[in-house]
């Protein structure tokens, strides 16, 4: 069980007041705002080694090795990272360097020495967080462990104590894990306070603490994912310098023609071989950031369940066992007679309440049924006099149909008629047409003829005749 404890500020020696759970952990002064460890004198870890030996005594340790939280040491992942740098250096990349993919990482730049060690550094963050995250997964299966149905299937301000207990017994590992930590917490809020709700409510606050702590956990693996791809520009920029330096040098030297020549065309393979460094640099950086990210992304999706998981265990099963039952029975005689006193006048009061709105239901419904009656007989009439007016726009538009079939007909008959006397005209057009035709081909028969002859007989004169036309001696 927590206890209270005095801590003072080195600094300016102002006593504070925090609970014996923080043992172990940094805190500001609430007057010169100094960084101060939150940490017993000598009486008081006495007393808490006396009243919790198995538990208080190695309450320090036990916070230092920060088994509540899933974030590495930074500096122990570092070491991991310069180690396994180190052995793909030394051990892969150098043995193997005549190959062409690991002159990628054996540049003349140190960019890529570099990217590399903060990619491992990265790397070791995420194995030793995931090592982490599984440790606590492990515990949250042990719910039942921590708070277990032999000492009772509720939870009531009687029995919190042996819960307590119990917890302070468990292994340290599972006691001071995420999942130990908040039923721990919320156990001993519902001692102090002896109420469900506010339980609830400390139990939100932590669940959302817990999130912003493991949210702020990924926050030098950002960093090392946005350093990677600025640490391969950075090389680009250098490659590119370097370039550039290298062919004005070319350009600056001998003037005379074969030496310049030389000159420029060793200046361009510098320029070349620059121009390889940082190309080969980004390349490098941008790979690097993606094997980082992806795997950051998917360890956070498993940690954040495993959060979800212990927020529905916290509801589902830890408040669903607490009762503050015994805190009714605890109240004032005074208090129990003036709730009996209110509750029988509002049940009074109710009941009045129900007699009057029968009564007035009845007269509602007696009114109503008049009033249906009427409206019914209104819409009766209603009814049969818009079927009156149906009917006789029936009868209007079965005579307006009628009149308009007589029309088409005549119309029908009036255009069959024009077209047979239209047929008759087209023929008689097309006799006279044959009959033009044939007249101007006799004319220009007959003319033909007639230029025949004078060209036989130029003294001789024709009479004009018609060709139909015969003489007497014909």
């Amino acid at each position: 069980m927590s206890a209270r404890i005095i801590v003072v500020c080195p600094k300016c020696q102002n006593q504070m007041v925090a609970s014996s759970d923080h043992i172990g952990r940094e805190g500001r002064c609430q007057v010169c705002r100094s960084l101060v460890v939150i940490k017993p004198g000598a009486e008081q870890q006495a007393s808490l080694t006396s009243l919790h030996p198995e538990s208080e005594a190695n309450k320090s340790s036990i916070h230092s090795r920060t088994w509540s939280s899933t974030d590495p040491s930074p500096l122990l992942a570092g070491v991991y990272g310069a180690a396994a740098t180190a052995i793909l250096y030394g051990g892969i990349l150098l043995p193997l360097k005549s190959y062409p993919f690991t002159k990628l990482f054996l540049g003349a730049s140190v960019i890529p020495y570099v990217t590399t060690l903060v990619t491992a550094w990265g790397l070791a963050i995420l194995g030793l967080k995931y090592l982490s995250v599984k440790t606590q997964r492990s515990y949250a299966e042990l719910e039942l462990e921590l708070i277990p149905l032999k000492i009772g299937v509720e939870i009531t301000p009687d029995n919190v104590d042996q819960f307590l207990q119990h917890l302070d017994r468990s292994p340290i590992p599972q006691r001071f894990s995420i999942l130990g930590r908040r039923i721990y917490g919320a156990l001993d809020h519902f001692r102090s306070r002896n109420s469900v709700p506010e339980v609830q409510e400390y139990l939100t606050t932590q669940a959302e603490i817990d999130a912003s702590q493991v949210d702020a956990g990924y926050t030098l693996l950002r960093a090392f994912i946005w350093a990677v791809p600025i640490l391969g520009f950075i090389g680009t920029v250098v490659g590119i310098s370097a370039a550039v330096g290298a062919l004005e040098g070319s350009l600056g030297g001998d003037s005379s023609g074969s030496g310049t020549g030389d000159a420029l065309m060793a200046g361009m393979e510098q320029v070349v071989a620059g121009l390889s460094t940082a190309f080969d640099t980004t390349l490098i950086a941008l790979c690097m950031a993606i094997v980082l990210l992806f795997p950051t992304e998917a360890l956070r999706k498993i940690e954040y369940r495993m959060l979800d998981r212990i927020q529905e265990f916290a509801n589902e099963s830890l408040l669903r066992r607490l009762t503050d039952e015994a805190a009714e029975d605890d109240l004032p005689e005074v208090v129990r007679d003036a709730l009996e006193g209110a509750f029988q006048e509002h049940q009074r009061w109710l009941a009045e309440w129900q007699v009057r709105v029968s009564e007035l239901g009845r007269v509602i419904g007696g009114d109503f049924a008049k009033i249906a009656v009427d409206v019914q007989g209104r819409l009766s009439e209603s009814d049969a006099s818009r079927i009156d007016r149906m009917r006789e726009l029936n009868q209007v538009l079965d005579e307006i149909f009628e009149r308009t079939g007589e029309a088409s007909l005549i119309l029908a008959q009036s255009n069959e008629t024009m077209n047979s006397e239209m047929k008759k005209v087209l023929e008689v057009g097309q006799q006279l047409q044959q009959a033009l035709l044939d007249n101007i081909q006799q004319c220009r028969e007959f003319l033909a003829v007639r230029e025949t002859l004078k060209i036989d007989d130029p003294h001789r004169t024709t009479e004009f005749r018609h060709p139909d036309h015969h003489s007497g001696n014909e």
